[in-house]
């Protein structure tokens, strides 16, 4: 069964962010960006442990994955397994982080 997905809404922001820079010169690869996001969504709800384990000491990155979308390697899904559902989360920025 799929688990739900959750989605934070700083990493929408930034898919769109993508999407919209992508779109000034391609449009139509900007259109299969975000199909290919979105299908890469559905499959980690089928499949959440397909993602590479991503170790991490920061707060708040416990038991981290990373996916990459398909036919979009450089854009990568930050997630985690919980028990009923994958939720996206954005990777902090070191400089932020270390500021904090």
């Amino acid at each position: 069964m799929a688990k739900r997905l959750v989605r934070a809404r700083a990493v929408d922001q930034d898919l769109f962010r993508h999407a919209d820079r992508i779109r000034i010169e391609r449009p139509a690869t900007a259109r299969r960006f975000l199909i290919a996001v979105e299908a890469a969504y559905r499959r980690l709800q089928q499949m959440p442990e397909i993602g590479a384990p991503r170790p991490s000491t920061r707060r708040g990155m416990e038991g981290a994955r990373i996916w990459p979308v398909p036919r979009f390697p450089v854009f990568l899904i930050l997630y985690r397994v919980l028990d009923d559902a994958v939720e996206t989360f954005r990777r902090p920025h070191p400089a932020k982080v270390d500021a904090a």
